[in-house]
């Protein structure tokens, strides 16, 4: 979170149960000493109710606005928020084939100078690295997936959205031509794991 400047309004694409969400609020009440005005988003209305739910047994947890909307139609004004975050979910937006349209729109509703960091699964950037990575996707999660989610396990999609996400020069293309002035992946953990980060 340390790259999460400090800011008042922010926006939480694809927001789920409200994990980032909630952790934003609490990153900016302990960094900055100020707690920011949340939205989080999802087309879901049971992630959004399990997401209210977890907020209501907390008493003490600052309720973020939740609203259930598409990611490319956002029900929210133009350079309405100071940073729009996002976690695991830039692949399903390629996979669903609105990534740029997500894009543009996230680009919409961010103020002036304002930044983009969604957080998402890579391949790992080291060859070793990526070929005991490649084994482990095959045989572990999906063994694991099955015994803990039974028929509701989603098979090989995981994997597949890893592998299938666009490289880096092709993401590059899609941001810049929706307006953003810089565009940044920054891998950690090996690359297991990337931040995503542009400014408007």
């Amino acid at each position: 979170m340390k790259e999460l400047p400090s800011c008042r309004k922010i926006l939480d694409l694809g927001a789920g149960t409200g994990d980032l969400s909630f952790l934003t609020i609490e990153y900016c009440q302990k960094q900055y000493g100020h707690e920011p005005f949340v939205v989080g988003v999802d087309l879901s209305h049971e992630m959004l109710a399990e997401a209210k739910s977890i907020a209501r047994a907390d008493p003490k947890r600052k309720m973020p606005e939740w609203i259930q909307a598409s990611a490319e139609a956002l029900p929210c004004g133009s350079a309405g928020f100071e940073v729009v975050v996002s976690s695991f979910v830039l692949r399903n937006l390629q996979r669903a084939g609105v990534l740029r349209a997500c894009v543009a729109e996230t680009f919409r509703v961010l103020q002036k100078d304002g930044c983009l960091l969604w957080i998402d699964l890579t391949k790992p950037v080291f060859l070793p690295f990526r070929c005991l990575h490649s084994i482990y996707m095959n045989t572990v999660v999906p063994l694991v997936g099955r015994l803990i989610f039974g028929k509701k396990w989603p098979g090989a999609y995981l994997k597949t959205s890893i592998d299938e996400l666009l490289p880096a020069d092709q993401l590059t293309q899609i941001f810049l031509s929706c307006g953003f002035s810089c565009f940044e992946i920054r891998p950690y953990y090996g690359g297991l794991v990337s931040l995503f980060m542009a400014k408007k």
